[in-house]
């Protein structure tokens, strides 16, 4: 929820890095992409995450893409077709080790829908939850890193 703590996690991404969450904290902020390579609506913010990498993350802003893939076939065929690797992409519901298991960081996160973007502060606090990357949010991105 928007105020709270956001769940820490430790993620082996795509290339074999380990994402741990709590190594952002007093560095930048954080935007989670909580999305899916089945998902059209999430496909169709691709274009719009880029363009925010490129114009944010010098301006200390790191997302993080968090798929809801189960088959993680899928989910590399999409990182390769849509180039996603110039951010860490993990998924959601594996371990550090690349196993599946019943944790899911979307059950963490309250994920309801795909696609879920969650800004979270150098502080490591949830200050934004967003259905979709557009205009407005873009707007309120700029404004919490006084871009």
């Amino acid at each position: 929820m928007v105020g709270d703590i956001a769940p820490d996690f430790v993620k082996k991404d795509s290339l074999g890095n380990m994402v741990r969450l709590s190594d952002f904290r007093g560095k930048s902020y954080v935007l989670l992409d909580f999305w899916a390579s089945w998902c059209a609506p999430c496909i169709k913010e691709i274009p719009k995450l880029k363009d925010i990498h490129t114009k944010y993350s010098r301006a200390q802003l790191q997302i993080i893409g968090i798929s809801s893939d189960e088959n993680s076939n899928n989910w590399f065929r999409a990182i390769d077709k849509y180039n996603l690797n110039e951010w860490p992409q993990i998924l959601a519901a594996t371990n550090s080790d690349g196993r599946l298991f019943d944790e899911d960081l979307s059950d963490n996160y309250n994920v309801e829908y795909l696609p879920t973007f969650i800004l979270i502060d150098k502080q490591g606090k949830i200050v934004a939850r967003w259905a979709n990357i557009g205009d407005e949010q873009e707007a309120v991105l700029r404004e919490f890193l006084k871009f």
